[in-house]
């Protein structure tokens, strides 16, 4: 699998929005449009976002956003927007994408990053990560989650 980032890729943005949408639309009042909106400002820089390839075709994306819940501005950069496609879930391109987030986190000089989780708490405190609050967004309460890559991690 080759990953590359969204701003060289963008005739990918509508779909990538799309799918985004379609996972997603239940946390937000977002339109696709807007997502759409919010894509074609992502770059090399945070906010940022992955797109993982199989041959030509798209399969699957991480972002790197600098806030992704507003009640916890503070906190940056945050990993968001981990979506694979059905038929190549069973495969390791949500771990290669995440992989590779981290390690652009890294390059960008960054010590840590963020993630909220409603139910995966126990994933991710696995990975490496470590709750450091929790917060109750208008689609239900979260765990929120800081991962240490200065350190290596």
């Amino acid at each position: 699998m080759e990953i590359r980032l969204l701003d060289k890729e963008t005739a990918l943005i509508r779909t990538i929005a799309e799918w985004h949408h379609a996972q997603w639309r239940h946390l937000s009042s977002r339109s696709i449009e807007d997502r759409i909106a919010e894509l074609e400002e992502h770059g090399t820089e945070v906010p940022l976002t992955l797109v993982g390839f199989s041959g030509r075709e798209p399969i699957g994306t991480a972002s790197l956003l600098r806030s992704d819940l507003d009640i916890w501005p503070h906190l940056t950069p945050w990993l968001t927007s981990e979506y694979v496609l059905p038929e190549f879930r069973l495969g390791n391109v949500k771990e290669l994408l995440y992989r590779e987030a981290i390690e652009t986190a890294k390059r960008l000089n960054f010590n840590a990053l963020y993630y909220w989780t409603r139910f995966r708490q126990d994933h991710f405190t696995n990975l490496g990560w470590r709750a450091i609050g929790t917060a109750s967004p208008q689609f239900g309460p979260v765990t929120i989650m800081k991962l240490d890559i200065a350190a290596g991690r």
